[in-house]
């Protein structure tokens, strides 16, 4: 089941075609309202990471609370990579930043325009000045319709082509994010895309699943040859 049309998104969910999109939220009769009006009504329900010398790159340690940069998002799904962290003293100054199970990350800066989900099984954790952080109203719009919509809506993708700025790299800014344009599909639609979206990340799972089977059992077979085993 899609929501979303994609043939004018690019496979990796970089900024696609700049074209006009040839259909647009009346074709469905939802409501077309903004990214700031699916927020959560809490104070910095979108925000950036702290700045300049709120946080500097000596201040980051071996362990404590994580920080997510860009290489969090940058695969279109939320992966740990590199770790990064910071004191509990450090994280109680910067405490505004705190990242929310559930929460939608896009990057901004470098490489951008991606988008991931904050699994339900993060611990504390605060994003930096690279990522866009938004806490939805859940009332209104899950985070699986936010990041569809984001990464393959053809409306989206020409807005977020039109908004992009930088000489060297294309570029967002916090602004262009609260004012994006989404056609909101009802929320029991939101629910079924959900649902299917489960199913279809079960059977992926169940794909990797086997295929590190495979691998496993392929090098214990070549351990055998290599022994005169077999």
């Amino acid at each position: 089941m899609s929501l979303f049309s994609s043939h004018n998104a690019s496979k990796n969910g970089t900024f696609g075609s700049r074209r006009k999109p040839v259909s647009g939220p009346a074709a469905n009769g939802w409501e077309m309202t903004t990214v700031a009006n699916v927020a959560a009504e809490s104070k910095g329900a979108i925000r950036t990471g702290p700045f300049g010398s709120q946080l500097l790159h000596r201040e980051f340690t071996d362990a404590g609370i994580a920080v997510l940069g860009i290489d969090n998002a940058v695969e279109n799904e939320f992966r740990w990579a590199a770790r990064r962290f910071v004191s509990e003293a450090k994280y109680r100054q910067l405490a505004q930043y705190t990242v929310h199970p559930g929460d939608v990350l896009i990057t901004i800066m470098g490489t951008c325009g991606r988008c991931a989900i904050v699994p339900n099984d993060i611990h504390a954790a605060i994003n930096t000045k690279h990522l866009c952080c938004i806490t939805l109203n859940r009332t209104k719009c899950l985070p699986v319709f936010l990041h569809g919509y984001f990464l393959r809506h053809p409306l989206a993708r020409a807005y977020l082509a039109r908004k992009a700025k930088g000489a060297i790299m294309d570029g967002l800014n916090m602004g262009i994010i609260k004012g994006m344009p989404i056609p909101l599909a009802p929320l029991e639609l939101q629910q079924r895309f959900a649902q299917h979206l489960i199913a279809v990340n079960d059977v992926k799972a169940a794909h990797r699943a086997s295929l590190t089977q495979l691998d496993a059992l392929f090098a214990s077979l070549q351990h055998r040859a290599f022994r005169g085993e077999l």
